[in-house]
C-alpha cells in the first residue's frame, strides 16, 4: 500500500512538473496559414457560387430579365422554361391523340430540375 501512495505521488509531481504544455511564444504573423486559410476561404466562395448556379433557377430567372423580356420582369418566366414540341412529329402509329381531338399542335413540357 505504501508502495501505491508513492508511486501516485511521484506520477502526479511528474506530471506537473514535466509533462506540461509548452508556454506561447509571441510571432508576428500566423505563417504559412494565413495562405492556407485566404486559399481555403476562396474554394469555398467558388464553390457555394457554383451550388447556387446549378441548383437553382437563379442564372435563368437572371439571363430572362436581361435578355428576354421586354421589360425587365419576370412576367412570362414560367412559359419561358416550357418547351414548345410540335406533336406532328409524332408517327401516325403512335396514335397520342385521339380522332375527335385535332385542334393541339404544340404541347408544352415543363423541366423540373429537382426531379433529376
Amino acid at each position: 500500500m505504501l508502495n501505491n501512495i508513492t508511486e501516485i505521488r511521484l506520477d502526479t509531481k511528474r506530471f506537473i512538473t514535466l509533462l506540461r504544455r509548452p508556454e506561447a511564444e509571441r510571432v508576428k504573423n500566423i505563417g504559412i496559414w494565413y495562405r492556407i486559410l485566404n486559399s481555403v476561404g476562396k474554394i469555398s466562395v467558388i464553390t457555394n457560387a457554383l451550388i447556387i448556379a446549378f441548383t437553382s433557377s437563379f442564372i435563368d430567372k437572371i439571363f430572362y430579365t436581361h435578355f428576354i423580356s421586354p421589360d425587365g420582369s419576370l412576367n412570362g418566366f414560367l412559359t419561358f422554361t416550357l418547351s414548345d414540341f410540335n406533336i406532328s412529329d409524332f408517327s401516325v402509329e403512335m396514335n397520342i391523340l385521339s380522332e375527335t381531338d385535332t385542334s393541339v399542335e404544340y404541347c408544352n413540357v415543363l423541366y423540373l430540375s429537382s426531379q433529376l
